[in-house]
């Protein structure tokens, strides 16, 4: 491999079966290079997309649940005030006081549920939050994105290796137009990897 660079057109890119042995072959490669240079642009432009398309869903879900939490403690400051506020007959104070029961083993039992998801994360440094329960379709669909990416990445990075002048700006015009029309849709989030960590 070449450490220098180079003008020549006759390149051997990956593995000896390709080299540009033509013109056309070269400029053949420089174009799939250019394509491939998008793809990671695309593909990271999707990952964020699919983020913030998972976060909207969840959102509606939170929210509820924080609704749903205010107005059970405006309930039960309420009611609170209201027993000081005069006494209760005996049966009301009975039932009452089995109604609150009754929550309360609903609120152990909600306690319990997040002891449990914590000990699940215990190995993981304190102050970790996930923005979301783990899931197959989720999960599996970012990792394979960023494995997508990684690949793409090194197989540019080994590109721009060969120390060839074309293959150098074929890869770096593919992330300039990637950028110029992806670009608004991954702005203000991460995107993730990039190209070999030689790229942001």
């Amino acid at each position: 491999m070449s450490s220098t660079f180079s003008t020549s057109t006759r390149v051997t890119l990956f593995f000896p079966g390709w080299t540009t042995n033509s013109p056309a072959a070269y400029v053949g490669s420089l174009i799939f290079l250019i394509f491939i240079a998008m793809a990671n642009r695309y593909l990271g432009a999707l990952k964020t997309q699919l983020e913030r398309s998972w976060v909207a869903v969840r959102s509606p879900d939170i929210k509820k649940h924080h609704r749903s939490r205010s107005r059970r403690e405006a309930n039960y400051s309420s009611e609170a005030n209201e027993s000081e506020a005069e006494p209760l007959s005996p049966y009301l104070a009975t039932h009452m006081h089995s109604d609150n029961d009754d929550a309360g083993q609903k609120s152990d039992a909600n306690d319990i549920v997040v002891e449990r998801a914590a000990s699940r994360s215990a190995y993981l440094p304190s102050g970790w939050v996930s923005n979301g329960a783990w899931s197959l379709s989720r999960d599996g669909t970012r990792a394979l994105l960023e494995f997508l990416r990684a690949f793409i990445g090194y197989i540019l990075m080994l590109a721009v290796m060969t120390f060839n002048v074309g293959f150098l700006f074929a890869v770096l015009g593919g992330v300039l137009f990637g950028e110029l029309i992806l670009g608004r849709y991954t702005t203000g989030v991460s995107s993730g990897w990039q190209e070999g960590a030689c790229h942001e």
